[in-house]
């Protein structure tokens, strides 16, 4: 049996192995995506929405996260999902840094 490298990314986990008629093994990987997702910006505010004081159920509900993930685009997209959801997020790549 051949044994397999283990995938580098998300993305190389997705394999599709096939066998000719010849037996020799053809393999076939899903393109990368184009470079790192751009850090996610704060989402603004509405036009007409109110200003979510201290008073407000979102600001009584939104929560200080700190994001610690080693894949910027991991962390960048969990961090997107989080703001829209009007939490303060912070993220750092490093353990340490987090620490």
């Amino acid at each position: 049996p051949q044994s397999r490298a283990p995938p580098t990314s998300a993305l190389d986990r997705t394999r599709v192995r096939a066998q000719k008629e010849t037996q020799k093994p053809a393999t076939a990987r899903r393109p990368a995506m184009p470079g790192p997702l751009a850090a996610a910006p704060d989402p603004p505010t509405p036009a007409g929405a109110p200003e979510r004081g201290l008073g407000s159920a979102s600001a009584a509900l939104a929560l200080r996260i700190l994001v610690i993930e080693d894949e910027p685009d991991i962390a960048n997209l969990l961090a997107l999902h989080l703001r829209q959801q009007y939490h303060h997020v912070q993220v750092t790549h490093d353990g340490q840094a987090g620490v």
